[in-house]
């Protein structure tokens, strides 16, 4: 026979009038608001920790392997990524010094126009 509400409150009256107010009120308060089938036992809460343990357990298991499998593709990126670094470097010290020397020569081309000019320049100056 399943126990409803309205079971419940019979019960509840009835013990109140058997018992007295407080003491049916306390009895009451006792059981659970459903059947005892729908309490748990500690026997329940034992298996519920062992299947909860086993899962953790599994769960950690796979995320250290995805942990593990993470640090060696960053570590395999990171030596790709400083391989890459260490080629740009090398084609960026190669083009400053190619565009250092190009304008190290066209320096060198207009200070001997210059000195060129100056020189014919001084020489009319002197012819005059």
């Amino acid at each position: 026979m399943a126990i409803d509400e309205r079971r419940r409150l019979e019960l509840a009256e009835a013990v109140k009038r058997t018992l007295g107010e407080d003491v049916g009120v306390t009895l009451m308060e006792m059981l659970p608001p459903t059947g005892w089938a729908d309490v748990a036992t500690k026997r329940d809460l034992d298996a519920l920790a062992a299947v909860t343990k086993r899962d953790l357990d599994a769960f950690a298991a796979v995320t250290k392997r995805d942990l593990d499998a993470l640090k060696q593709d960053l570590a395999a990126h990171a030596e790709a990524t400083k391989q890459d670094l260490a080629v740009l470097e090398h084609k960026l010290i190669s083009s400053f010094r190619q565009e250092l020397n190009t304008q190290t020569w066209r320096c060198i081309g207009v200070t001997g126009g210059l000195f060129a000019a100056f020189v014919t320049l001084s020489a009319a100056i002197i012819k005059l």
